[in-house]
């Protein structure tokens, strides 16, 4: 093998080593999907931890039943709309 032909090869592996690390790594579309699906699961779940929060203390007397009912629609508000979107993220 000539010296051209060892450093075209040395500058071939450098240049193609350098692209493989220092290339942005892009995150595909269904790992993008699976933290978003993660991230509203845990949501679901804080809502409906809630919502079991809000009926004890209600039943506990500490909300009266206009803070009650208040409360009890925004939280089914926002578990419908998580439900809602991890049906349509699970049909993609």
């Amino acid at each position: 093998m000539t010296a051209s032909m060892t450093l075209m090869t040395d500058v071939l592996l450098l240049t193609g080593v350098s692209f493989y690390t220092f290339w942005p790594k892009r995150v595909s579309r269904a790992r993008r999907e699976k933290m978003r699906l993660d991230y509203i699961l845990e949501c679901k779940d804080q809502v409906f931890e809630n919502l079991s929060d809000l009926e004890f203390e209600y039943k506990s007397g500490k909300y009266s039943e206009s803070e009650y009912v208040a409360q009890r629609t925004q939280l089914g508000a926002q578990a419908e709309h998580l439900l809602v979107e991890i049906i349509d993220m699970k049909r993609e």
